[in-house]
């Protein structure tokens, strides 16, 4: 389930950042900014709430050195026989 959570997360944070940078850039109205503003600060931080909670949820995932392999490698791979 987690493995999908990303997609969702980022398809959040794409609109709050958009809407964001157009607020800024393009509206000459004030109020209009200000509202803009406002959903933005809403939403966002619940993007990144949810990319959080995705780094929290597998703390341990992707985390072994690269030199070592991982424990189904090591226990399957060949020995070579000691004389």
């Amino acid at each position: 389930m987690s493995r999908y959570l990303p997609a969702p997360a980022a398809l959040n944070a794409l609109p709050a950042i958009g809407f964001g940078t157009f607020a800024a850039h393009a509206i000459p109205d004030p109020q209009a900014r200000e509202w803009i503003r406002t959903g933005v600060t809403f939403q966002l931080p619940h993007a990144v709430a949810v990319f959080a909670l995705l780094g929290w949820q597998n703390p341990g995932r992707n985390r072994r050195p690269p030199y070592r392999p991982a424990r189904d490698q090591r226990e399957t791979s060949a020995r070579p026989a000691r004389p």
